[in-house]
């Protein structure tokens, strides 16, 4: 039961985080068609694709209170790391 779990975490933590990064992406992307020869009314609709791309925030987060992306697996697991250290601490002393 507790694979699956950190499953379900892993995915949707890796799912987060690639969706950010290829939104990112998409911008530095959209920018090479401004080395081809294109028309007016093109080259406009790709320079406002590409600024509201650079304008907006594709980051996934609960409520504004963080960030779901691979910060937050790394803190779990050291949060969860610690936890167990202190309790095989407490567990040694009895």
């Amino acid at each position: 039961m507790t694979l699956f779990q950190l499953m379900q975490f892993y995915y949707l933590v890796s799912g987060s985080a690639r969706l950010t990064d290829r939104a990112e992406r998409t911008a530095l992307l959209m920018n090479r068609f401004f080395l081809c020869e294109l028309d007016e009314q093109l080259e406009r609709t790709i320079e406002q694709q590409t600024t509201m791309l650079s304008l907006d925030n594709f980051s996934v987060e609960t409520y504004g209170m963080y960030r779901i992306d691979y910060t937050l697996m790394y803190s779990a697991v050291s949060t969860i790391t610690c936890t167990l250290i202190v309790m095989i601490q407490f567990q040694l002393t009895e």
